[in-house]
């Protein structure tokens, strides 16, 4: 008998899920319950997936995304007026504004997904741990609202 290389035993049932086809079975095509964002605010994912790959990676990816796109709105703002600090000034607070709005988007889908996935765990002490994470950073998000009186 030929040796065909290594063998690949699917313990998981990724190969059946998305076909069989690939390197150890993964396959092409999505996920049959939607994408990731939508399964983990759904909470039909595993607490750590959403937790780490989501809640804390995604924060340094947002922290990331806004640093370059403020220090490319800068460099965009100078360039077309490099005497004057308004088109600067104007194409750095565009800037901030996008990035802004993407990190409410973010922040919001986030903390419900880490909330309604706490549950997808083996020991009941990790949803706890969790959720108190999670209402703890909204009370500090929460604490700038809170001095300005609004």
């Amino acid at each position: 008998m030929p040796d065909k290389g290594q063998t690949f035993i699917d313990l998981y049932g990724t190969g059946r899920r998305s076909g069989g086809g690939g390197p150890f079975g993964m396959g092409q095509g999505p996920h049959p319950d939607g994408p990731f964002w939508k399964r983990a605010i759904l909470g039909q994912e595993a607490l750590w997936k959403v937790f780490w790959g989501g809640f804390v990676f995604g924060h340094g990816f947002l922290i990331a995304f806004g640093i370059g796109l403020t220090l490319f709105s800068v460099a965009i703002g100078m360039a077309l007026e490099p005497r004057q600090f308004s088109a600067t000034f104007v194409s750095m607070m565009t800037a901030l504004s996008i990035v802004g709005l993407v990190a409410m988007a973010f922040v919001g889908w986030s903390v419900i997904s880490v909330w309604r996935c706490a549950v997808n765990v083996l020991e009941r002490r990790w949803t706890y741990a969790a959720r108190a994470i999670v209402a703890a950073y909204i009370g500090l998000l929460s604490l700038p609202i809170w001095s300005f009186g609004f």
